[in-house]
């Protein structure tokens, strides 16, 4: 108890940083290197605990400061940087020496007085030793000396019932009360207590009281629990700092990897095989001690838990394993044997997925996991809550809320909420775009997502977001998952990786490949930077063989050519390619993907679905599209439903398709006959829909496959096909500008998505929306085309078409001012066409008298050239 009050008394007093104006505390000392050193040497372990902190920021941010150290050769003791390796190396070796000292069998004891030493070992002293009347002190339960008075004798007599050595108060009990005594140490006792507490030679009704005092809330203190006993021998005590370890390790790695580019005389290298030498014993010894510290009978918790410990053996695994990485191919001139290395890698494996329990392979999972070793991996949900400790990075497959796994997030959220953990566990989730909504929106209504990006659909989701509770970003689909494997959005965690990603597969293959269900999405990307793997097989859906075409990104200089002319053009695997080693669970699923009814048609829509299937007409008559279109692309929403659902009423034929997500109408355009072949990364069909894709296997997985949002998104390959991009954005202005994402600028809806990614890029890039949307109480409601939009997604420069309920407006090859007469007077509702036509009038007015003519505004009064205030 002490060891730990202490412990926690230290680290309040070694709260602050050892930074002043952002530099290191000895950044302003006559020579820096010297104080460092003299704090790293300190006999007082705070200014120690300071000087390692401020040494693992040199070493992780101050790059000068990093240079000054290799370059410190010519100093008393040694160069500042063999000094330093010195003292980090001893703090480091430290731990394995404490392991050393504990572990030493103790010196044998005088067989003089060993029949009456059947002391209670390792059970706290519950009062000071009891010099009187004792053979030795501290002797509870030694003979009693002879008394020297009368009223010594008459103490002892009174006390001998329950002192004499092997005595018990039930030694004499008739055999009725014995047995209810035995009946309430069943009672009191857990079979395991028994068995320790026999094993530690604590028997009779001592026993059983000793056991009750240390499970009361006053006994706490003498409990000799496995956290306090272990973190006391590996830190150190009377109080030891977790810090300072981890701190000499993280410096010591950094200073090493950073020599490579930075160490001009390559002091450091010829130190780096006694670096790797030392973390990889530490390792090896402080795993084993940690199976070998047993339990204390006093330990009423038995938790085998000790997070201090657990800190620094992560620390030392990460460490070394940044070495090995960085290393690895100069093993023989650190003069490093292939035994040495290989016992390095070893103990720089993380450690595994806790033991599982694991459900008995059936037919149908043998089916589905055709990989034999992969079914040793079965494991239930919820024995894997260790891998998901609070800030960890974790990715799930999934694409506009189909494909997304559910067994896993569903047992998170129901363990947070069972424990009360509500913004304790949090992560930092990464999604090819929008999940289901019973495992991200419940996420958030739980406070248990820190970070969130590219692209979220949900209520709460949304809530968390515009409140501030939820850290999110936006993207362009097709640049998410490369800048992922890119590490933009790692750069900052130890191993670089995710943590742990959770994937929904149809499927494994034979040589461990993951066949995904109905989404594609950045799932290959997120397995390139897992850590670790949790795959989720789906019993309840169909083996989805054959629907996918998968590639894997590589990094530049070494990127290829997608080398697709067509939507129907095959150029990857039909499965994701899997490191089996990186899987530490297969999860069985048979949860449905909850999705929705599509938005239903109105007569808006289908007024919209009307121009566009003109203006397509119009462009075939004009040469400028064939017969058969070129490859469509289309949003989600009852407008996109009505375009498509338009199309396969109209007379086009042979047609193709190539976009991010198919819905129900993508069936009717399939059944008309007149859809050759649709590509995109997800099927996101309605509950009927799904039925009917399934019914109609056969007809319909000939004619469609499922990419990677890279490549599904890619503005090269929409490009080179020449699609046609319609979306639907939130408002767009009279000079062509859309916003996609803020309401009034500010409220996030849902994401960039992929709308940026086609309407950059294709052939015809296509907005429509209504021209206004209702709100309670105006039917006409807010008008969707404004003087101005509040925020831009989408330039002028990329857009072409806009069409509302209204009519089309053609804005290809306009100046902004002929653009705002044509939108104003096609596309905007008549009861605001006069209010934008007003404001266009007057901003041509006041510019024009300005000289500013250009793409006129009433802005100028809203510089903020010497304004004093927002108002």
């Amino acid at each position: 108890m002490l060891w730990e009050v202490g412990n926690a008394a230290f680290s309040v007093y070694v709260a602050q940083e050892p930074l002043k104006n952002e530099r290191p505390i000895t950044y302003e000392s006559r020579d820096p290197n010297g104080s460092l050193l003299t704090g790293l040497k300190g006999k007082k372990l705070q200014t120690r605990a300071f000087a390692f902190w401020e040494l693992a920021y040199i070493a992780e941010r101050f790059e000068g400061r990093r240079k000054s150290i290799y370059e410190d050769i010519d100093r008393k003791g040694g160069s500042a940087w063999s000094q330093i390796l010195g003292v980090c190396l001893g703090v480091i070796s430290g731990v394995t020496l404490r392991i050393a000292e504990y572990e030493r069998p103790p010196a044998a004891a005088p067989s003089s007085t060993a029949s009456n030493q059947d002391f209670i070992s390792g059970l706290p002293r519950l009062a000071p030793p009891i010099k009187d009347s004792l053979k030795k002190p501290g002797d509870l339960f030694g003979n009693a000396a002879k008394p020297t008075s009368a009223s010594e004798s008459a103490l002892q007599a009174v006390g001998k019932y329950a002192k004499n050595h092997g005595q018990s108060p039930n030694s004499g009990l008739s055999p009725k009360s014995r047995k209810l005594l035995e009946k309430a140490e069943g009672v009191i006792l857990t079979p395991a207590q028994k068995q320790m507490m026999a094993a530690q030679d604590v028997t009779g009704l001592f026993r059983d009281w000793a056991l009750w005092v240390v499970s009361s809330e006053i006994g706490w203190p003498f409990r000799q629990e496995y956290r306090r006993r272990i973190a006391a021998v590996v830190l150190g005590s009377p109080y030891g700092d977790v810090g300072i370890i981890v701190d000499a390790i993280d410096s010591l790695t950094r200073f090493a990897v950073c020599s490579l580019t930075e160490d001009k005389f390559g002091n450091v290298q010829r130190d780096v095989k006694l670096i790797i030498q030392t973390l990889t014993t530490t390792i090896t010894q402080l795993e084993g001690f940690k199976s070998r510290v047993g339990k204390h009978w006093t330990d009423v918790k038995s938790r085998q838990e000790s997070p201090e410990v657990d800190t620094v053996l992560a620390a030392l695994k990460s460490g070394l394993g940044e070495l090995v990485t960085a290393f690895g191919d100069y093993s023989e001139d650190l003069r490093l044997s292939q035994s040495e290395m290989r016992m390095a890698r070893e103990a720089a494996t993380p450690a595994a997925a806790p033991r599982l329990r694991r459900p008995t392979p059936g037919p149908e999972r043998s089916a589905r996991v055709r990989r034999p070793s992969l079914l040793k991996k079965l494991a239930h949900p919820e024995d894997l809550i260790p891998l998901f400790p609070n800030g960890a990075y974790v990715g799930w497959s999934g694409f506009t809320g189909v494909g997304y796994p559910k067994k896993i997030p569903t047992m998170l959220a129901d363990h947070v909420e069972k424990n009360g953990l509500e913004g304790k566990l949090k992560y930092t989730l990464f999604v090819g775009a929008s999940s289901g909504a019973e495992t991200e929106n419940r996420w958030a209504a739980l406070n248990m997502i820190e970070r969130r990006s590219p692209h979220q659909v949900g209520k709460q989701i949304a809530k968390g977001i515009n409140n501030g509770n939820i850290k999110f970003f936006d993207k362009h689909l097709s640049m998410f998952p490369v800048d992922l494997v890119y590490g933009f959005y790692t750069k900052d965690r130890p191993n670089k990786k995710l943590d742990v990603v959770v994937v929904e597969a149809s499927a494994i293959t034979e040589d461990g490949g993951i066949i995904p269900g109905a989404s594609v999405g950045a799932s290959p990307e997120l397995i390139q930077m897992a850590d670790k793997i949790i795959v989720e097989v789906n019993t309840a859906i169909p083996n989805m063989e054959g629907l996918h075409d998968i590639t894997m990104t590589q990094l530049p200089p070494h990127r290829k050519p997608y080398l697709i002319m067509a939507p129907e053009d095959r150029i990857g695997t039909t499965c994701i390619p899997v490191d089996s080693e990186k899987i530490v669970a297969i999860i069985e699923s048979d949860y449905q993907d909850q999705t929705v009814p599509n938005s239903p048609e109105d007569e808006s829509s289908r007024a919209i679905a009307r121009h566009l299937i003109e203006f397509l007409e119009h462009e075939v008559k004009h040469d400028r599209l064939p017969k058969n279109l070129l490859p469509l692309q289309s949003g989600i929403g009852n407008i996109a439903n009505a375009v498509i659902g338009g199309l396969a009423e109209s007379n086009f034929q042979n047609l193709k398709v190539w976009t991010e997500v198919l819905q129900d109408t993508f069936l009717d355009l399939f059944d008309s006959g007149r859809l050759d072949f649709a590509t995109a990364t997800s099927i996101r069909f309605s509950p009927d829909g799904f039925k009917r894709f399934y019914d109609g296997w056969e007809q319909y997985h000939n004619k469609l496959l499922l990419r990677s949002q890279q490549v599904s998104n890619s503005p090269e390959i929409i490009r080179r096909l020449g699609v046609i991009g319609m979306n639907t954005p939130v408002e767009v202005d009279i000079y062509a500008h859309a916003n996609s994402t803020c309401v009034m600028g500010s409220r996030m809806l849902n994401g960039l998505g992929g709308s940026a990614d086609f309407l950059r890029s294709a052939k015809y890039s296509i907005m429509h929306t209504p021209s206004t949307r209702p709100t309670k109480s105006d039917p006409h409601g807010v008008s969707c085309i404004v003087p101005m939009c509040t925020h831009i997604d989408q330039t002028e420069h990329d857009l072409d078409v806009i069409v509302t309920e209204q009519g089309l407006a053609d804005v290809r090859g306009l100046s902004p001012k002929e653009r705002a007469l044509v939108i104003i007077r096609k596309c905007a509702h008549p009861e605001y066409r006069p209010i934008l036509e007003d404001y266009f009038k007057k901003a041509e007015f006041e510019c024009m008298r300005r000289g500013w003519g250009h793409e006129p505004h009433l802005l100028w009064n809203r510089s903020m050239k010497k304004i004093k205030t927002w108002g």
